[in-house]
């Protein structure tokens, strides 16, 4: 589903960029909570299967703490595909 470019999607109302956050603090957040993420997939001991938290999407459904894990690096795999797809596109500025 996630691999699927075909089909476009909106992000939800809460995390619709505003132009607010530059792209300099847009990036140490991002490196902040993936640093935080991995130590915590590299250290916890929790039953990751028994805790589920349900995605924002129907189709998705309930995903468990490890199914969880999983999805974090498919989903930012998917925005990487879309930024080479807006970078291909003609009239993208040249060296930007």
């Amino acid at each position: 589903m996630l691999a699927d470019r075909e089909s476009r999607r909106n992000a939800p109302d809460p995390v619709v960029p505003t132009g607010t956050v530059s792209r300099d603090d847009a990036l140490r957040i991002f490196r902040e909570r993936r640093a935080r993420t991995l130590a915590f997939a590299e250290t916890t001991t929790a039953p990751l299967k028994a805790h589920t938290g349900d995605h924002h999407r129907p189709a998705v459904g309930t995903l468990n703490a490890y199914q969880w894990l999983q999805y974090i690096p498919l989903h930012h795999q998917r925005h990487l595909r879309q930024i080479e797809e807006i970078k291909a596109t003609s009239g993208y500025p040249a060296g930007d």
